[in-house]
């Protein structure tokens, strides 16, 4: 009789797959790519594959979470009930890559803007290194200083290099169905009416 098996695709993560007991340690298939995958163990959890979660796809190809199962879904959206285990894995990731690509394009943005920023105060700083001219003090003040010493202008090239070499953001964020990836070891307690603490 056939038994449930996780399997670990490198590319794709981890899916689910029949398999007989004789055949459970041979690689499968990846249900994306279909590259042989190792068979992996994990801590099986009942609720990881009870639970129906339902997104909707947008006409774009993207992703939504509606509030509750029963909620509309919003017109022109194609509703999707997920059951096992590896399609909800599959649609996890896709939010986290739609997540991350408009976190990208978001940072992306915000260094385009500084960099126009730090062109226009640098050509500044450099005219005040070597000729002096007009700062704005910390008052808002607007008022003339002398040509930097060699010390200053050392100081001054030393911070900007620093700047330059200051390590970039990195995407911090990574979506996930709470129901697949939390159980007792790593969910928060939480509390009962009287205030007590319960586990979730």
């Amino acid at each position: 009789m056939p038994i449930l098996y996780d399997f670990d695709c490198q590319e794709h993560g981890r899916f689910e797959k029949f398999a007989k007991m004789d055949d459970c340690e041979k690689p499968q298939p990846c249900p994306e790519c279909g590259a042989e995958s190792p068979r992996i163990y994990v801590a099986f959890s009942p609720r990881d594959y009870l639970e129906t979660l339902v997104v909707y796809k947008r006409p774009d190809g993207t992703y939504g979470l509606p509030g509750q199962k029963d909620a509309l879904i919003p017109e022109g959206c194609e509703r999707i009930e997920l059951r096992e285990t590896w399609q909800k894995r599959q649609v996890e990731r896709e939010i986290d890559r739609e997540h991350r690509e408009k976190w990208e394009r978001a940072r992306i943005g915000k260094e385009m803007q500084s960099e126009i920023v730090t062109r226009h105060n640098r050509a500044e700083l450099r005219q005040v290194m070597q000729q002096g001219g007009y700062i704005i003090g910390k008052d808002g003040e607007r008022r003339f200083v002398p040509p930097m010493r060699e010390s200053q202008r050392d100081f001054a090239r030393f911070a900007m290099r620093e700047n330059d070499n200051r390590p970039r953001e990195k995407y911090q964020g990574a979506f996930f169905f709470d129901a697949l990836s939390r159980d007792a070891s790593n969910r928060e307690d939480g509390r009962n009416r009287d205030g007590g603490r319960m586990r979730k």
